[in-house]
């Protein structure tokens, strides 16, 4: 999410090259929905794009978790983490 460059309310760049990799569109753009809202999405992508990132949406939390844990990384209060606890829950 930080590697999102704007500018005017409008992406101008994403940088990641860290996992870099050829893949489907709808993957950044669940990302991008998760860490910037699903209202910018309407703005950057076609409504077929849009729907394919509804479908991954629920597995972009997981798949931070999943990283940080397998790169040792993961912290009780660290912001995958907290944003992958279950609707409504208030544990740490």
């Amino acid at each position: 999410g930080h590697n999102v460059h704007w500018s005017d309310g409008h992406v101008t760049g994403i940088l990641d090259w860290d996992l870099a990799s050829a893949s489907d569109r709808s993957t950044d753009l669940a990302t991008l929905g998760v860490w910037h809202g699903w209202d910018v999405l309407d703005r950057i992508a076609d409504p077929r794009q849009v729907a394919r990132a509804t479908v991954r949406r629920n597995t972009v939390k997981l798949q931070q978790v999943a990283f940080l844990v397998v790169s040792g990384r993961l912290e009780p209060r660290s912001r995958p983490a907290w944003r992958a606890r279950p609707s409504g829950s208030c544990a740490a």
